[in-house]
């Protein structure tokens, strides 16, 4: 069975999400690698593991290395990146099927950047507050169930 078909079905959906234990992203991740099967074939079960090998332990750690440099990536960040990839290509600027990861890896690493600026924001009185730049609402969710993780 083909992952497009695994995809369409929503018990087999829901099965390969619950197997790639990220119940926050899994359907994210399962979109994600829709964009890696070839334009007259199906992806390959094999493929489809070495795919999930590369990603889930940089999802699953948070961090992401990237020419010689350590990125933090936190899980927010790489659903936002994530949706991004797929939007963009669904608006053409992308062509499937996708060889590696290095078009997501880029996202995840400005998307991370992104939601750790600050914006300096004045206040009636003269008060300085710093508030976030918004994040999706995929990612924003992932947001507070990280900070729900932690205690927070």
């Amino acid at each position: 069975m083909s992952l497009d078909v695994i995809v369409d079905e929503g018990a087999a959906a829901q099965a390969l999400q619950a197997a790639l234990d990220m119940s926050a992203i899994g359907a994210l991740v399962i979109r994600y690698l829709a964009l890696f099967r070839p334009a007259k074939n199906k992806l390959t079960w094999p493929r489809v593991a070495a795919l999930l090998g590369e990603l889930l332990p940089l999802i699953k750690q948070e961090r992401l290395e990237r020419d010689g440099r350590v990125h933090e990536a936190p899980l927010h960040a790489w659903a936002s990146a994530i949706e991004k990839t797929i939007a963009a290509r669904d608006s053409g600027a992308l062509r499937p099927p996708l060889k590696s990861h290095g078009y997501l890896f880029e996202v995840v690493i400005a998307e991370s950047a992104r939601a750790s600026a600050q914006t300096a924001v004045v206040l009636q009185g003269g008060d300085v507050a710093s508030i976030a730049k918004p994040l999706s609402t995929t990612a924003q969710a992932i947001a507070r169930l990280e900070q729900r993780k932690r205690g927070g």
